[in-house]
């Protein structure tokens, strides 16, 4: 299973990153990133949301270059994000046993975003970014478990 994440920066909570992969680590990792992502960091901080988990690699890279389009890369003027691809590229095949040790290790962790919240334009654009992904029935069917029984 994949998810997708975004990075934000502290000092305005805007998105400056979209990012995929099989495992949580990866949102949290500083390995591999370009030295316009290492800039915001040092300058800003930034904080890590988790905005689709338990999907499917495919779903995930078409999410991931939704997003990318929609927010724009730095590099060729059209936004604000570092991205230096339009996305889609991970390739990270894990064991079953690995992805149990992340199952197990995602439970027990607290949220980085616990008592934070997303602006009123953060989540009106992630909101407008991903309406025109269409979902399988079965990803429809497991969305509609998910939310039954919660109180709203």
């Amino acid at each position: 299973m994949a998810i997708v994440y975004t990075h934000n920066r502290l000092d305005n909570n805007s998105i400056f990153y979209i990012g995929i992969g099989h495992d949580i680590k990866r949102a949290y990792s500083k390995k591999s990133r370009n030295l316009h992502w290492h800039n915001i960091v040092k300058k800003t901080g930034y904080s890590v949301d988790i905005i689709h988990s338990n999907l499917k690699i495919e779903e995930a890279r078409e999410i991931e270059i939704k997003l990318i389009k929609y927010y724009g890369r730095q590099d060729l003027n059209e936004g604000d994000l570092v991205n230096m691809t339009d996305g889609g590229e991970s390739t990270i095949n894990l064991s079953p046993e690995a992805r149990q040790k992340i199952s197990n290790h995602a439970k027990t962790r607290v949220h980085p975003m616990l008592g934070k919240h997303h602006s009123k334009e953060t989540k009106q654009k992630l909101s407008d970014a991903i309406k025109d992904i269409p979902l399988s029935e079965d990803r429809k069917r497991k969305i509609s478990e998910s939310g039954k029984g919660k109180k709203t």
